[in-house]
């Protein structure tokens, strides 16, 4: 049985996604910017807002992306390194 406070409680889970998902999304091209990555196909989905379409890249921009990922990787993390 779908009540009336099941499907405001359902509304409000969906805009926390969605607002999750913008914040990653700003999170993720602020990130892009700094390590001077352009992801020009890089957009959120119009029709699933909480996902993120990164799009196809050029063999330059996709090593750039590995080699900053894996840097990341490398960086140790609370004095750890992973």
């Amino acid at each position: 049985m779908v009540t009336q406070h099941s499907k405001r409680v359902s509304v409000n889970r969906r805009q926390t996604r969605e607002e999750r998902a913008a914040e990653a999304f700003a999170s993720l091209r602020s990130a892009l910017d700094r390590a001077g990555i352009v992801i020009p196909s890089l957009r959120r989905d119009a029709a699933m807002p909480e996902l993120t379409h990164l799009g196809r890249v050029n063999p330059e921009t996709a090593e750039r992306l590995a080699a900053v990922i894996l840097a990341g990787c490398e960086a140790p993390v609370g004095g750890v390194v992973r």
